[in-house]
């Protein structure tokens, strides 16, 4: 059971990373107006939000990769 855990964390930061940088359903939006935002109106808050999505991306892809290995050899 513990070999997977990697495998589903990794998944879910990929898919949550996924999901912020392609706005699906309005997931990014959402982020925007939240009071997580702490500059709203700024123009660079929205940059500031897609590259955290983006490093969710990267972040989730190495710990996916990760997470395979590790099922695989473990």
């Amino acid at each position: 059971m513990m070999r997977i855990v990697p495998l589903f964390l990794g998944l879910g930061w990929l898919l949550f990373g996924l999901a912020w940088v392609r706005n699906h359903r309005g997931l990014a939006d959402r982020l925007l107006a939240s009071p997580i935002n702490l500059m709203p109106g700024d123009e660079r808050s929205v940059w500031a939000f897609r590259m955290v999505g983006r490093g969710c991306v990267a972040l989730g892809g190495f710990a996916t990769v990760f997470g395979v290995m590790f099922l695989v050899f473990s």
